[in-house]
């Protein structure tokens, strides 16, 4: 265990690129409000990584090294974008931010003394505008890198462009893509990304695109990897997660109690590729990520799960032809 705890500190450094958020989680009472109707007094603030910096804050919990480009707002820093900063460098996250003049996206929850949710989730969202400033920048610091992994951490708050999708496929860097299909943006070309991983529903409206009556996850993927990707794994939630690689395979879900899902897909992608930059085969790659998203969910708000966590609790490795999705 411990050896592959330092194998893992000594990877070059994986690159997340993609729309960095905050999540934030108040807790307190309702109280009466004296304009009428319910207040909700808050008594504590948990501030937490999200989006792209859920992905490098899973990745930091199994010791890799990371390197984040993102955009924060505003111009001179607001309190989230300060809190941000604040948090990637407590886990060892080396940085590179373009400020935009838009607020940093910020995901805030309320929850009662029992840790039950109370009221609507409050949003406050970044629309970036800087694209080709940060195309240039991320061209920069890829420079400095020999033949880092990349993931692409999409949000849809702008960060990721059809540009920037043009300029990975041409570095041809191994590159882990997480899509948001209402980005608009192509993630796809002849061999690229290496993985793209959306889940169910993301999967059908990206597939969507250039098949219609796809009835099955299987041709789903099937229709994705025709566009380009190498392989294609989509994650289903309860169900698990569907890998096509040469073949089609079914993978189980290993959670045995389901608290919180918030994040989960982060730490699955965040474990595929640290586990695929020791060289382990794709497939054993996904059972380790879904070890790591079972432990995920079985806390509560946005976890993680450590390299201990997850080998203590992977099971032998899976006989993958028995697996073969129907």
């Amino acid at each position: 265990m411990d050896n592959v705890k330092q194998k893992l500190s000594q990877l070059e450094p994986v690159i997340v690129i993609g729309d960095l958020m905050l999540d934030q989680y108040h807790g307190g009472t309702m109280q009466p409000c004296p304009e009428g109707g319910e207040k909700f007094v808050v008594e504590k603030t948990h501030n937490v990584l999200g989006g792209a910096g859920n992905v490098a804050r899973n990745l930091r919990a199994l010791d890799v090294p990371v390197h984040v480009i993102g955009a924060l707002g505003k111009d001179d820093l607001d309190d989230a974008g300060i809190t941000i900063l604040r948090l990637l460098e407590e886990i060892g996250c080396t940085h590179t931010i373009i400020k935009s003049a838009q607020p940093t996206t910020v995901k805030a929850r309320l929850y009662n003394h029992q840790g039950t949710r109370s009221g609507p989730r409050l949003d406050k969202d970044m629309v970036f505008e800087k694209k080709q400033e940060f195309l240039h920048q991320v061209r920069h610091d890829l420079a400095k890198y020999k033949n880092p992994s990349v993931i692409i951490s999409d949000y849809g708050k702008g960060v990721v462009s059809n540009d920037l999708m043009d300029l990975l496929c041409a570095m041809r860097l191994k590159t882990f893509v997480d899509p948001k299909p209402a980005s608009n943006v192509n993630y796809t070309f002849k061999d690229f990304p290496y993985v793209l991983r959306p889940n169910k529903q993301e999967a059908k409206e990206l597939a969507a695109r250039h098949k219609t009556n796809l009835s099955t996850i299987p041709e789903v993927a099937q229709a994705l990897q025709e566009k380009g990707a190498q392989n294609v794994i989509i994650t289903l939630s309860e169900q698990g997660m569907y890998i096509l690689d040469q073949q089609g395979y079914s993978l189980p879900t290993l959670a045995t109690e389901c608290v919180d899902v918030t994040g989960a897909g982060d730490t699955v992608m965040a474990a595929l590729v640290a586990f695929d930059a020791l060289g382990l085969p794709l497939r054993q790659c996904c059972q380790l990520a879904s070890v790591a998203a079972a432990i995920v969910v079985g806390k509560k708000g946005t976890a993680t799960a450590t390299v201990d966590e997850v080998l203590k609790n992977a099971p032998p490795p899976l006989d993958f032809q028995s697996e073969k999705f129907i």
